[in-house]
């Protein structure tokens, strides 16, 4: 028996475990409240009357006498378990009017209860064959509605199941839906959770109302706004009483020293994140702050200079990279940069010896290294800390939530520093990493420059290739990156390989070769080391290069197919070129096939250079990806709230909590203690 919003999607079937029931759990779908948050695409009006003069594409509905019927087999298409599938036709009359009513590929069963009635009541859309009215494939309907409600198909699951299913839900528990906007005391106008809930679900709606179905989903997109928000706050609030007491207080002298060891002055806003940092770990209570910055900004030096502070006093640090090349580049930073400091760093990566990876382990439960800088190997439960103290996460984006977890909890103080090299649009941040503390850093080194960039095409593209060969040919080096390695049946792009054997059949003079995900480790690192010592010209590669790649001779960055990159990946290819004191020069190589909506989405390359305004407008054209850092967990937070659409919402739901956290200090504690009590608490 259905008991409360929380029972499980199994009490609305007389058979709990059907295959329905099956495929909504696992497209999280698991209980009532879930399935009331599916909301309809759209709802369609409906006419209650038949006539001549109807236009085609209205819906109707009605009940119809029906006077002949006929079917067809459909020899074409077999149903489940090869049953036997027919076309049917029924002349029906509705009142003085006739009307074919036709049902394509039906089951027997079907077929069998059409026969057996002698009227139906339907609901469809109106088109004419032959001058006769018709309605393909109508809905068999026995309530008196005036809307159609379109619901959304879910995993296979169609979208008349789902109403069906809906319907079952008890008519009084609409007017007990789980809200937080009820607790903090939001009205949102004069839409409730349960009017905006029962109005698109066409239960007891109010026929006067002025509402539709965009008011309804802004009403709901801030609800879940609303939940999320106070989940994050939560999660900040239950952080933040995780105490140590292993606070760190560095001198003004130590800071001193590690700052001069720096071969380049470093920006006001690097400076601004070291103390935000330092200011952090000198208390007793958990750090975990977001460091973002465009490509170049100088983020690896802020994370550096904090654990080489951190090792001065006996404290350890660990920096987990997403790829050897990017571990490398920050283990020969490192290297350089404390080789006058008495540091011992370490790089501990997949293709790092079994001998020499024991050793490392034996040196860091001996507490001998001050710095170890690895790859995902750090997670692996054989690497054990003596004092970790501060976990860096670099491109934490491409981490699953699990692997970032791990490596922190071997901390003794759960000190973490994430970072994202692709800057995060405000609205993006204020969910996805709205319980973390943010250090910003907008500022460049003056020797980053800008980095001309062109759309080309088929008309300039012997342009480009002349271009190319003159910087070649001045000694200065090129990657070209294409989406695929190896040639696709399914999609028509270029790739890897058709790439390589056109430039060397091209440029034959010219050292050519190529770097990809399907290497071996040792393949990888032989190929870049010819191109770090410009034995290698031009580099034919995958995105693998989009980050840990610093050769100040590359200057040249050329995009095959850059409509299937989001911008942000673009920009973040553009940064590895133009690092040295030769400008740099970034191409976007288009064809015929490439859309006037992707060409207009590249032009914002070729007229920014700054990454924040990038990233919003990548969120504005791709959507926000995972959400409360769930990317790689397969769950999806929100159903209806969509940063680009709602906007505002997520604003209203923001300030509307900290006005009741101002207000009511008391009952907004009780907020952030109490057990769950809604559906998407439940789930998260």
């Amino acid at each position: 028996m259905v008991k409360n919003w929380c029972d499980p999607l199994s009490s609305l079937f007389r058979k709990p475990g059907s295959q329905t029931e099956k495929k909504l759990y696992e497209a999280g779908i698991k209980n009532l409240t879930d399935l009331a948050w599916v909301i309809p695409r759209k709802a369609i009006s409906v006419q209650k009357f038949i006539s001549e003069n109807l236009d085609d594409g209205q819906h109707v509905s009605g009940e119809a006498r029906l006077i002949n019927i006929r079917s067809s087999r459909n020899f074409r298409a077999r149903g489940r378990n090869r049953v036997p599938l027919s076309n049917l036709t029924a002349i029906a009359k509705v009142d003085e009017i006739f009307i074919d009513l036709k049902w394509f590929n039906c089951y027997p069963n079907v077929e069998k209860s059409i026969r057996s009635k002698e009227t139906i009541k339907f609901i469809g859309e109106i088109s004419r064959f032959n001058g006769r009215l018709q309605i393909l494939n109508p809905l068999l309907n026995n309530e008196d509605e005036d809307t159609l409600l379109i619901y959304p198909t879910i995993n296979g699951i169609p979208g008349k199941k789902i109403a069906a299913l809906i319907k079952k839900i008890p008519e009084s528990f609409w007017n007990k839906v789980p809200s937080e906007s009820k607790f903090i005391g939001s009205s949102y106008g004069e839409i409730s959770l349960e009017r905006a809930l029962t109005f698109a679900h066409n239960i007891n709606k109010n026929k006067n109302s002025t509402h539709n179905l965009d008011d309804v989903r802004s009403r709901l997109a801030y609800e879940e706004f609303l939940q999320e928000q106070i989940l994050i706050r939560k999660r900040k609030y239950f952080r933040l009483k995780q105490a140590h007491k292993l606070p760190l207080e560095v001198t003004k002298k130590t800071f001193d020293e590690f700052i001069a060891l720096f071969p380049f002055k470093l920006t006001n806003d690097q400076l601004a994140a070291i103390n935000d940092i330092l200011s952090d770990m000198k208390k007793k209570t958990t750090m975990t702050r977001l460091i973002q910055g465009d490509v170049g900004c100088g983020k690896t030096a802020v994370t550096l200079a904090a654990g080489g502070m951190a090792a001065s006093h006996g404290f350890q640090t660990a920096i987990m990279c997403p790829t050897e090349s990017l571990a490398r580049q920050h283990f020969n930073t490192a290297l350089n940069l404390f080789k006058m400091a008495k540091i011992k760093i370490e790089l501990l990566v997949g293709s790092t010896p079994g001998k020499d990876k024991k050793a490392i382990n034996q040196r860091l439960v001996s507490g001998e290294i001050d710095i170890i800088i690895g790859t995902h190997t750090l997670v692996q439960d054989s690497v054990v800390f003596k004092n970790l103290n501060l976990v860096v996460i670099d491109e934490q984006h491409k981490f699953g939530v699990e692997q970032r977890s791990s490596l922190i909890e071997k901390s003794l103080t759960k000190n973490s520093i994430v970072m994202s090299a692709t800057p995060i649009p405000r609205s993006l941040s204020l969910t996805m990493y709205g319980d973390l503390d943010v250090s910003l850093i907008k500022e460049k080194p003056s020797a980053h420059s800008i980095i001309p960039s062109r759309i080309i095409n088929e008309a300039n593209y012997e342009k480009f290739l002349s271009f190319l060969l003159t910087r070649v040919n001045m000694g200065e080096q090129a990657y070209i990156v294409v989406p695929a390695i190896e040639e696709s049946e399914t999609l028509n792009i270029k790739n890897l390989n058709e790439i390589l054997s056109f430039f060397r059949d091209t440029f034959p003079q010219v050292e050519i070769d190529c770097l990809h995900g399907q290497l071996s480790s040792d393949e990888k690192m032989i190929s870049l080391e010819k191109f770090k010592e410009n034995k290698t010209k031009i580099l034919i590669a995958t995105s693998i290069v989009e980050v840990g790649i610093d050769i100040h001779n590359a200057t040249i960055m050329a995009i095959y197919g850059p409509e299937r990159f989001g911008l942000a990946s673009l920009h973040q290819l553009r940064g590895r070129v133009g690092r040295g004191e030769k400008p740099g020069f970034f191409f976007l190589l288009t064809d015929e096939k490439t859309s006037k909506e992707s060409i207009q989405r590249l032009k914002i390359l070729e007229e920014h250079q700054d990454g924040f305004i990038i990233a919003e407008k990548d969120l504005i054209n791709r959507g926000e990806g995972d959400i409360i850092g769930r990317n790689q967990s397969g769950t999806k937070f929100r159903k209806i709230a969509c940063i680009n659409q709602h906007a505002s919402e997520l604003e209203k739901a923001i300030n509307d909590l900290k006005k009741f956290e101002n207000e009511s200090p008391d009952s907004f504690l009780e907020l952030l203690t109490r057990p769950p009590k809604s559906a998407v608490e439940i789930t998260s």
